[in-house]
């Protein structure tokens, strides 16, 4: 009956490391009632009940294990917890980010890994209800250097599509047909490393928001961007621009519950390209009828942060942002921050902090409602 949460870990001196189950409690969470899992450099981590047996799964995606030809590792729930003995291996292309979904709506889970080296394909891995993932039932979409996955029904055809920015190339979306994924429209190009969308203007048609990581003037001091669909295409010309940081993930979410979507940006590092800190700020701008605004904006403390996950913890109805802690500048243990929610946003529900080791996937939250 308790939430628990999941820390991906990719290193804390080591690629071989161990990422971390907290199982929640009617006192919290507690370093005394954890379960650690082992894996090479972990970027992504995602939970689900992958084989419909009423447990859920971990799924570890390795960004590097040596090399770019990595493994993702499956670790099944059973009623005993978890084998830590023997994990499926799937292999994969160096993913940053990795998804669960159905996308052929077939009733059961696909895994979409990503690809930022290896062969450079992403690979969807078909579910079938089963432990059954191999690479006879896969699909691979010649996607590189790409650092997230975001998952939206853009055409509203009723099937998801996929949302894969190129760091350094164009940002684009893939559309689903059953399992094909060849058709895709380029939305804009850059150094971004995320994507997200919602119909913003409400007309009908889905809006794009890009994560912009780098800029070739001004180093890790960006301009993110909102671009408006005009009847499904997107151009640089008709776009918001909203500065950001080095953005490394962007979310969408009913923050505030007033009625407009916001805009979360998670900020990993900021400063010049040879001059900057991992101290830095996330940012969460505050839609409304006017639109967006640096002063309608709150700025959250976070650390070398990589991932943000939205989860209603004390089910008051506004959900909490929990903001990944990878590095501080001179320590990969550091802290990663659950910040409180509330009607008045983040930055007056104060902030929890919990022990972070060079945490760089999402942080799964297992049992309660998430976003």
């Amino acid at each position: 009956g308790y939430m628990d949460i999941v820390f991906g870990a990719y290193y804390d001196g080591d690629y071989y490391t161990s990422s971390r189950v907290y199982y929640g409690s009617a006192s919290g969470f507690s370093t005394s009632n954890t379960v650690d899992l082992p894996a090479y450099g972990v970027h992504s981590v995602r939970v689900d009940d992958l084989d419909d047996d009423g447990y859920d799964d971990v799924v570890l995606a390795s960004y590097y294990d040596g090399d770019y030809y990595t493994y993702a590792s499956i670790y099944w729930g059973e009623s005993s917890g978890f084998d830590i003995s023997s994990p499926t291996l799937l292999g994969i292309n160096s993913p940053q980010d990795m998804m669960i979904e159905d996308l052929n709506n077939d009733g059961h889970l696909d895994l979409i890994f990503g690809a930022y080296y290896g062969s450079y394909y992403t690979y969807i891995y078909w579910g079938d209800g089963t432990r059954n993932y191999n690479d006879g039932n896969r699909t691979d979409l010649y996607a590189y250097y790409n650092r997230k996955i975001s998952v939206e029904d853009m055409d509203q055809d009723g099937q998801l599509d996929l949302l894969l920015p190129t760091y350094g190339g164009n940002d684009n979306i893939w559309f689903g047909d059953n399992q094909d994924y060849s058709g895709t429209t380029t939305v804009g190009g850059g150094y971004s490393w995320d994507m997200d969308a919602a119909d913003f203007n409400d007309d009908g048609y889905m809006d794009v928001v890009t994560c912009v990581y780098y800029d070739s003037y001004n180093g890790y001091i960006t301009s993110s961007a909102l671009y408006w669909s005009s009847f499904g295409s997107y151009s640089s010309g008709y776009a918001t621009t909203l500065p950001t940081y080095g953005c490394r993930d962007v979310e969408v979410e009913y923050v505030n519950r007033d009625g407009y979507e916001d805009i979360i940006f998670i900020n990993h590092v900021q400063g010049s390209a040879s001059n900057y800190v991992y101290t830095t700020s996330s940012m969460v701008y505050y839609g409304s009828g006017g639109g967006f605004s640096v002063n309608n904006r709150d700025d959250l403390l976070s650390y070398g942060a990589t991932n943000g996950t939205l989860a209603d913890l004390n089910n008051d109805g506004y959900p909490e942002l929990l903001i990944t802690g990878y590095y501080n500048g001179s320590s990969y243990e550091t802290t990663a921050y659950i910040h409180w929610g509330d009607p008045s946003g983040y930055d007056s529900g104060g902030r929890t902090g919990i022990p972070s080791i060079g945490g760089v996937g999402e942080i799964q939250v297992v049992g309660g409602f998430d976003y």
